[in-house]
């Protein structure tokens, strides 16, 4: 580590050695580009390094007819990657400051085990991060206007000039992410923390460059400051939970926010790429003149958004069943221990000892009876607690992708009501032909029969072929397909009571008739369910 004085020193350039010492090695490269400032030789290129590049002067438009005043922006271009390159140095020499004067110190005093030992190092030093980004980034938001006018989301795109505040805000995340990846062996990461790491790291470095070239700077920034809030909020938790284990109301505002934060980034995201950029009159890819205005980088970028998304929710719905799994267990066994049925009685005690002494022949002994208790297993009401703690909390998820489905459809029909319209329209009349067709036409009835899925399929892509003719693919995709994609989520994650499953039995026998199950019958997608219900009730008749 770096700054720390060690009695007995590594070999030179040995492992240990960059490791003790690679702050030191770090510090001696930005000092000898600082020193580049001082020489008129070389100045040119250390500057290059420190200050950030591709200046271009506007002049603003005022009342005052005799001037207008001068207004420095900035654009994005290959000598970006020397002042990243700086900038890594200075978060790496930050780093080994924080890990040594404040986080060490610290650890010392708590005398962690290996494990939180290192979870609390990198819970210290994203928190630190992420307070700075956070507060940085509502500077940058408030003072640009971003929060007050979502149009500027999209409006005058490309957006190839930047206020000084901005560049400079994206250089040090660029920095600090890929400064990231030579910590994980600076800090000796464990081999089974590596790959989670290298996943959100990856994950950052990929989507604050995508933003930064591709001109949406505006976008990565309303989405990062919110993001970089809840995870600072996770992080800080963590940091309170190892110092105190009974502090844990943090992460259950944490898992709220998290959920929320999921869902205003797709809204936004949604509305961004499929309303905002798609309806400016400049489209068209141009590298020479930043516009990646095209439907395929719009449908990319969301694509990746909405698939991070979707992963980042199932990572949490897993960590929070694993979590009320491993709680549940723990206080089942507890109460187990405890329970009056574990302890021995006076007559078992006695009865098995002669004078004082066990007898070698007895069944039972103590060391027995304490194995068996350990290693019982947990107790029905407590197992019965846990699974309803599961279904409450799983139904809150599928509620909200229930309610971002319902979001998501109100804002294309209030953004492009006649699109909406027209597309719900031609989608109920493929819908009403192919229903026709596959009930009158032998060819299509048995293609329906054998392959249901296909069928579906097929009806959604000469929907969306009928749209495209018509100018409405966007609103086929976000108005139509996005919410089903959402509602099938929703569906997907609920849990069935004994009431669902006897009123799927009964809807499926035909004593009672819902709309969706109208319209499955129709497509011929509850044929298989039918068949198990009456294969099911036969066998009982038979018993």
């Amino acid at each position: 580590m770096g700054f720390r004085k060690k009695n007995k020193s590594p070999p030179v350039l040995s492992h240990e050695f960059v490791i003790q010492n690679h702050a030191d090695m770090v510090s001696c490269v930005a000092m000898i580009i600082l020193l580049g400032l001082m020489f008129e030789v070389t100045a040119k290129f250390a500057i290059m390094f420190i200050t950030v590049q591709y200046n271009v002067t506007q002049s603003l438009d005022t009342d005052a007819e005799d001037q207008p005043e001068p207004v420095n922006y900035y654009k994005y271009g290959h000598k970006d990657i020397a002042t990243v390159f700086f900038y890594l140095l200075i978060a790496i020499i930050l780093h080994a400051l924080i890990q040594e004067y404040i986080l060490d110190k610290i650890n010392r005093r708590l005398h962690l085990s290996k494990t939180k030992h290192s979870k609390f190092n990198e819970s210290g030093q994203l928190a630190t991060f992420y307070l700075f980004s956070f507060v940085w980034g509502c500077s940058i938001l408030t003072n640009e206007e971003f929060v007050t006018n979502p149009t500027f989301l999209w409006e005058s795109y490309p957006h190839i000039h930047m206020a000084f505040q901005v560049k400079f805000f994206y250089i040090c995340q660029i920095a600090y992410w890929f400064h990231a990846l030579p910590e994980l062996y600076f800090q000796k990461v464990r081999k089974e923390d590596i790959p989670r790491q290298l996943y959100y790291i990856c994950l950052y470095i990929f989507h604050i460059n995508g933003a930064y070239v591709l001109n949406l700077h505006r976008l990565g920034l309303v989405l990062l400051v919110p993001h970089y809030l809840v995870e600072l909020l996770f992080h800080a938790s963590r940091l309170f939970y190892f110092s105190d284990e009974n502090k844990q109301k943090g992460f259950t505002l944490w898992a709220l926010l998290f959920v929320i934060t999921r869902l205003l980034t797709l809204t936004v995201s949604v509305l961004t790429f499929g309303f905002g950029l798609s309806r400016t009159d400049n489209q068209g890819f141009s590298l020479a003149d930043g516009n990646f205005n095209v439907l395929t980088v719009r449908m990319t970028c969301l694509s990746a958004i909405c698939l991070t998304q979707a992963w980042m929710m199932w990572k949490f719905i897993n960590f929070q069943l694993k979590k009320w799994r491993e709680q549940s267990q723990i206080q089942a066994s507890k109460k187990k221990a405890v329970s009056p049925k574990s302890r021995p009685s006076k007559k078992d005690s006695r009865g098995g000892s002669v004078n004082g002494v066990m007898k070698p022949d007895d069944k039972t002994s103590p060391r027995a009876r304490k194995s068996k208790a350990s290693f019982s297993k947990p107790d029905v009401s407590d197992l019965s607690k846990w699974n309803n703690r599961v279904i409450s909390n799983l139904l809150y998820f599928q509620t909200n992708y229930f309610a971002a489905a319902i979001v998501v459809f109100l804002i294309v029909g209030f953004m492009n009501p006649l699109g909406m319209f027209l597309g719900g329209a031609v989608l109920a009349l493929v819908f009403m032909v192919s229903v026709w067709a596959g009930e009158n036409k032998a060819m299509i009835k048995n293609f329906k029969k054998k392959n249901p899925t296909l069928f579906v399929v097929g009806v959604m892509g000469i929907s969306y072929f009928l749209l495209s003719l018509c100018g409405g693919v966007m609103v086929f995709v976000f108005g139509i397909t996005f919410p089903m994609l959402l509602i099938l989520i929703h569906a997907s994650l609920r849990l069935r009571s004994m009431k669902n499953k006897l009123e799927n039995k009964i809807e499926g026998v035909g004593l009672k008739k819902t709309p969706m199950g109208v319209i499955l019958d129709l497509l011929d997608q509850q044929e298989e369910k039918i068949n198990k219900i009456q294969d099911f009730l036969e066998s009982k008749l038979k018993d």
